[in-house]
């Protein structure tokens, strides 16, 4: 073991993290320490790791202080178990939909037009300047946070080298054949004026409250009608079709004088009382004709019944009304049917029919649609229906589903092995892999890559009127190829909507598609666009990917994680990370998820201010990180002060004796049982932590940790005190506190990561070292388990022997004469830490005993096996059994005769009373057994406690060291003076007091047991 000679530095009395965090931030920014650790393995393993980037378009909330605790932390114990991280760096996600609606805020904007009118380029550098903005606010506090990335060589997705290597990527899946435009019904935002794709759909469900009608389509020539069924009723004057299942039954009936048709499974729910009049196939009924419902829109092609094997009887009708222009399944009707596509509502999301409804938003038009289906008798019934709706994922609008021409990512053809790769990604937890992530991936829909936007990667592609495509894989490419190149450009909209390019096929003038990307294509390409690859670093990327670990919360299942794994899936044949730990939410304190118009949001900033980072990340730590946490600044500052706030006071008490005795930190010969358990507890710990950790499982981490601290605190510490307190410096001595030193520096080590300010101010203070920073992690040594488990044998009886006194009400300060245990389990462990368990138990002797010889024994008569025998009388003869005479009797013979019957153990029950000088409890069950009687001497000790216990509580008001002596008198009931001067010597020794009959200090009256105590006390200064 390498130690350095060092004497231990002295901390304050009190224990206070906000004075801990400057110092040692100040300490940090002196000695550049952070570099210096992003450099202390170079050469070494690699280990990688990519940052998640946020979002710039706002300061960071709780959540986000959460998973930058969370990457910190492993970024922290792997560069300590001597990993070399590199790149370590930051990442900003500057393009998008999140950047352009908080300058659409500022700005009052309301819709694309708006922006329009105002320029492209104005518009555009303002986003710009928005993100910079808030990349400023972000680096604050991560930098408070203690979260140590290199803020200097962060990649940033709107530069120029990083949109080239999405290029790159994106010509890679054109060459593919995976990069296309296709004309599809999409999710559509109408305020955004922007297609999404199925992930950001996903991620913008809420459940809603929705008016559902039936309404009645009469069958041409006939008194007839189809009930069909819908949620969307702006989408009925643009109908074109019925669908029915071909395999179905439908059923004619009569409701009310009228014929109407609906699936058979649904009848009843819908209609409740009607006659059946017949019963056809579905595939029957295919072909039928109707009336135009709402005869607005002059329709060319359709109005008759088609097959669909979309349509189910799981509710509605059981027919379903086809508007091609408005669902993904009825425009592939239309295709097959080879029917006009009818657009009855514009980009903006109003009605543009010549209606009465021409103008109004589609959701104001379904209201007015339904009183004229009302008032025209073709509107069934109206049914109230709660069902999950997606809204845009970052303004909140309802999306409709839109005819757009847009640009594709071919999911789907790729789907088998974007699946494949999944399966070699370790989840925590688990179940992620194959259920929420992997359920999404099954899905394998194509993704909707383009957005009729403007802040964002531009889409890398040219065409030309003779539909043929150019696609640059470089800033070079395009220059290569142009016609005219402005004197400046980046790679951004309007400047690169400018150049043009003389395609290669026909001569013609090709132009840009005017589409921004995905801003979720430009985060997922952060595994290699961070290195500019493939136009540098080539070597770098690939020594880093795929990448060993990255953390977010559960809702990037269906954003960055996605992203990046169908990007390396599709472009590099691989997964692109090989552990990935999924956190939950942060909730408010009554569970519910926190949100600006609540103002329950928490800036993470003033949280730190109150109550400590350490204290902070610490919070994020407990319990699994895959769980949602309720929020609570109280909760954290309570678990902090009982972890550091013990490990702090367990240093005080060790390095004020170590130092009064002048010892160094140095390997000592280990004597003592004790002094052995806590070596192999520590080296446990660290074996486990160890384990823990390179699972990815924190929460288990810091409970073992906090568990090692309470073992070395409350049990070691406290069993070495009269060591410690010994005059001489002795062998015990020195052997205790090698012991404490291992255990505490083998405890701020592994707490480094999760606790960074506190642990390495406190392993500066122990060792002399530079940071903790820079030390590596313990290694995990051999321990015997043996040992451990002996000593878990002591502590489970000592917490039964405490629980049975506070049961009984034996005040564990006040000496009992004897504790016996008739567990025969416990006879090695008694043997060998019965001086342990005494002095925990404060008893004056234990010992191993045969229960039997505590018991007593009482007999009754077995009321149900005797009733027979004595009848009405049975009471009778059960007072004469229980007299002296008769239990003496069948105690030495085992029967006797009741009122002239005979008894024998047949009808008799025995039931063991333990001997009243004695208690145990329900829990022991006789194991442990202790004497509760008190004679005078016993009573008069335990009162001696009770004054060293008011001292105590007086020294610690008048904010004495322990070293502090003080002068000391007491004064009281006859009682409490014998008990004083019975044990003397202890009361003084144990309170660092000299008697004086003249003192000026703090004067205090107690109350002990209804005796009257006075005590007064002073520092000695001379």
């Amino acid at each position: 073991m390498n130690i350095k000679l060092f004497m231990l530095d002295e901390v304050p009395q009190s224990f206070d993290s906000l004075q801990i965090e400057r110092e040692v931030a100040d300490y940090w920014e002196r000695n550049d320490i952070m570099q210096r650790s992003f450099k202390m393995n170079e050469g070494k393993t690699r280990f990688s790791f990519v940052e998640g980037p946020p979002t710039a378009n706002g300061p960071p909330h709780i959540g986000h202080a959460e998973t930058r605790a969370m990457k910190d932390l492993f970024l922290r114990y792997k560069t300590m178990k001597g990993f070399y991280i590199n790149p370590r760096i930051a990442g900003w996600d500057c393009h998008g939909l999140p950047v352009e609606i908080e300058v659409e805020k500022r700005l009052g904007i309301k819709n694309k037009a708006e922006i329009e009118k105002m320029g492209l380029s104005k518009f555009n550098a303002l986003c710009k300047e928005s993100v910079f903005e808030y990349v400023k606010i972000w680096e604050k506090a991560s930098k408070r946070l203690g979260f140590w990335v290199d803020y200097d060589k962060a990649y940033v997705t709107m530069k120029d080298e990083y949109i080239e290597s999405v290029w790159w990527a994106l010509k890679e899946l054109y060459k593919k054949g995976l990069l296309f435009k296709d004309f599809r019904i999409s999710p559509y935002c109408p305020r955004c004026g922007t297609t999404l794709s199925a992930h950001e759909v996903s991620q913008g469900y809420k459940e809603v409250d929705d008016v559902s009608i039936y309404v009645k389509f009469k069958i041409e020539g006939k008194d007839e009608y189809f009930v069909v069924w819908t949620t969307t009723p702006w989408t009925l004057p643009a109908n074109e079709y019925l669908a029915v299942n071909p395999n179905f039954n439908y059923i004619l009936v009569d409701y009310r004088g009228e014929k109407l048709w609906i699936v058979e499974e649904r009848a009843k729910a819908v209609l409740k009382k009607y006659e059946v009049l017949e019963t056809r196939k579905g595939s029957q009924l295919v072909g039928t004709r109707y009336e135009q419902l709402i005869p607005y829109l002059r329709v060319n092609t359709g109005l008759y019944v088609v097959a669909g094997d979309f349509v189910t009887k799981e509710d509605g009708s059981g027919i379903v009304h086809a508007a091609p222009a408005f669902g993904a399944d009825d425009y592939v009707v239309l295709k097959r049917e080879n029917g006009e596509l009818y657009i009855t509502v514009d980009d903006t999301g109003k009605i543009s029919l010549d209606s009465p409804w021409k103008g109004m938003d589609v959701q104001a038009a379904s209201e007015k649609i339904i009183e004229y289906l009302r008032e025209s008798r073709q509107l069934l019934k109206t049914e109230n229906t709660s069902h999950t709706y997606p809204f845009c994922w970052r303004c909140g609008t309802r999306l409709i589903f839109y005819p757009v021409e847009s640009w594709y990512i071919g999911v789907s053809k790729a789907k088998d092995k974007i699946v494949e790769y999944n399966k070699r990604v370790n989840w925590k937890p688990e179940h992620i892999r194959d259920g929420r992530f992997g359920n999404f991936l099954e899905e394998g829909k194509d993704w909707a890559l383009s957005r009729n936007r403007f802040w964002g990667t531009p889409l890398p592609v040219w065409t030309c009127k003779n539909n043929h495509v150019f696609v640059p894989g470089s800033k070079k490419e395009l220059i290569e190829n142009s016609t005219s190149i402005p004197p400046y450009f980046e790679l951004h909209r309007p400047m690169v909507d400018e150049i043009k390019v003389r395609c290669k096929e026909c001569g013609k003038e090709m132009v840009r598609e005017p589409y921004p990307i995905d801003t979720w294509f430009d985060s997922g390409s952060a595994f290699f666009a961070q290195f500019h690859y493939p136009f540098e670093n080539a070597e770098l990327f690939r020594e880093n990917n795929p990448v060993d670990f990255i953390t977010e919360a559960i809702d990037q299942t269906r954003g960055w994680f996605y992203s990046l794994h169908v990007i390396s899936s599709l472009v590099f044949d691989r997964n692109a990370y090989k552990n990935v730990v999924v956190m939950e939410f942060v909730l408010n304190s009554k569970g519910e998820k926190m949100s600006k118009s609540r103002g329950d949001q928490v800036d993470p900033l003033v949280i730190m201010d109150r109550i400590g980072t350490d204290s902070l990340r610490l919070f994020f730590f407990q319990g699994p990180p895959w769980k949602t946490k309720r929020f609570s600044e109280e909760v954290a500052l309570e678990f902090s002060r009982k972890l550091l706030g013990t490990i702090y006071n367990s240093y005080l008490l060790f390095s004020t004796n170590a130092r009064l005795d002048k010892w160094l930190p140095r390997e000592e010969k280990v004597v003592s049982d004790l002094d052995k358990w806590m070596l192999d507890r520590t080296n446990e710990c660290v074996s486990s932590v160890t384990k823990y950790m390179n699972e990815y499982d924190p929460h288990l981490a810091i409970d073992s940790i906090k568990d090692l601290v309470m073992d070395l605190s409350q049990w070691y510490l406290r069993l070495s005190r009269d060591t410690f307190w010994g005059g001489e410096i002795t062998d015990e001595k020195r052997s205790s506190y090698f012991v404490t030193y291992t255990a505490l520096t083998s405890i701020v080590k592994m707490l480094a990561p999760f606790a960074p300010y506190f642990s390495d101010y406190l392993y500066m203070k122990m060792t002399g070292e530079e940071s903790v920073h820079l030390s590596s992690f313990p290694e995990p040594a051999g321990y015997d388990a043996s040992v451990i488990e002996e000593m878990n044998l002591v502590k489970e009886l000592v917490e039964a022997g405490r629980r049975i006194r506070q049961k009984n009400g034996l005040i564990l300060r006040r000496p009992v004469k004897e504790i016996v245990v008739t567990d025969y389990r416990y006879a090695d462990i008694v043997k060998k830490f019965g001086y342990l368990i005494q002095k925990e138990l404060n008893t004056k002797d234990i010992v191993i005993g045969n229960v039997n010889s505590y018991l007593k024994y009482s007999y009754s008569l077995n009321r149900k096996a005797t009733g027979k025998i004595f009848g009405k009388d049975l009471n009778e003869a059960a007072r004469e059994f229980e007299s002296e005479e008769r239990q003496n009797e069948f105690k030495e013979s085992g029967h006797t005769t009741v009122m002239g019957k005979k008894i024998t153990e047949n009808e008799v029950e025995r039931k063991e009373v333990l001997d009243e000088r004695y208690v145990s409890d329900d829990i022991a069950n006789n194991s442990i057994l202790i004497y509760k009687e008190f004679d005078k001497s016993l009573y008069l000790e335990g009162l001696a406690r009770e004054m060293i216990r008011r001292i105590q509580s007086m020294r610690k008001d008048a904010n004495l060291n322990y070293t502090d002596r003080i002068y000391l008198h007491v004064e009281g009931d006859e009682a409490l003076m014998e008990a004083f001067s019975s044990f003397r010597e202890y009361i003084l020794a144990s309170t660092q007091a000299e008697e004086s009959s003249k003192v000026n200090g703090s004067r205090k009256k107690w109350d002990i047991s209804g005796l009257e105590l006075e005590v007064s006390l002073e520092k000695i200064t001379a």
